[in-house]
């Protein structure tokens, strides 16, 4: 959404000028509400995607506000996360299949999952994927190579 709106309007989009009473109204206010309105159908309908609306619309404005300079971390993070987004699916079967056994609560599985799932495809994508064609077919040809 806000590659969307930076093509058509730069830098300072609108989009998220509000973000600051938004995100606080959608995490107060329209989410316990949604939870409490659950299973009937009229508050369900409108509930649910003005949740995901006014979270997407405020963590916009968080971002430009807060994450308006170029940071070299922050980029990174975005880059990796074409590659983890695409390579995910896979690694979480595999480790639920060897998980779901385990005498463990079920958060702690989720957790374990994700923290393995989000190291794996980190150092994956740093040294296996970054400096390579996969690389450059994800995020284009890089500036500096990891040996200069």
């Amino acid at each position: 959404m806000n590659a969307g709106t930076f093509r058509c309007e730069g830098l300072e989009t609108p989009l998220g000028r509000h973000g600051k009473i938004v995100l606080p109204l959608s995490l107060v206010v329209i989410f316990p509400t949604a939870l409490a309105t659950i299973g009937r159908p009229p508050f369900t309908a409108t509930l649910q995607p003005a949740f995901a609306w006014g979270m997407s619309v405020g963590l916009i404005g968080v971002f430009d506000r807060w994450m308006a300079r170029p940071s070299a971390a922050v980029r990174w993070l975005a880059d990796a996360s074409y590659w983890m987004y695409l390579a995910h699916l896979p690694l979480v079967i595999i480790l639920q299949s060897y998980a779901c056994d385990l005498p463990w609560p079920a958060v702690a599985k989720f957790t374990v999952i994700d923290v393995v799932t989000v190291v794996v495809l980190l150092v994956s994508y740093r040294w296996e994927v970054r400096f390579t064609p996969i690389g450059w077919l994800l995020n284009g040809p890089q500036s500096i190579s990891p040996r200069g």
